[in-house]
C-alpha cells in the first residue's frame, strides 16, 4: 500500500507540474478510486467496501490537489 501511495504522488507532482491542478486532481481521485472500488468490491462479502471507497475518493482528492497544487506553484515561470 505504500508503495502505491508513493506512487501516486509522485504522479501527482508531476502532472502538477505539467498541467493544471484543477484538472489533475478529479481524473487522478476518479481513477484511483474506481480501481481501488473495483478490487476492494471483488474481494469483500460484507460490503463495507462502500465506505472505504468514500474515504479513498475523499483521501485521493485531498492528497493531490495539495501535491499538484504545491508542484504547481513551484513551476518557475
Amino acid at each position: 500500500m505504500a508503495g502505491a501511495v508513493l506512487t501516486l504522488a509522485l504522479v501527482a507532482a508531476v502532472a502538477g507540474r505539467r498541467m493544471r491542478p484543477w484538472l489533475v486532481a478529479p481524473v487522478m481521485t476518479v481513477a484511483f478510486t474506481a480501481a481501488w472500488s473495483g478490487n476492494a468490491a471483488a474481494t469483500d462479502s460484507s460490503g463495507l467496501w462502500v465506505i472505504g471507497a468514500v474515504l479513498v475518493l475523499v483521501g485521493t482528492a485531498i492528497g493531490t490537489i495539495v501535491v499538484s497544487a504545491i508542484s504547481s506553484a513551484c513551476r518557475p515561470a
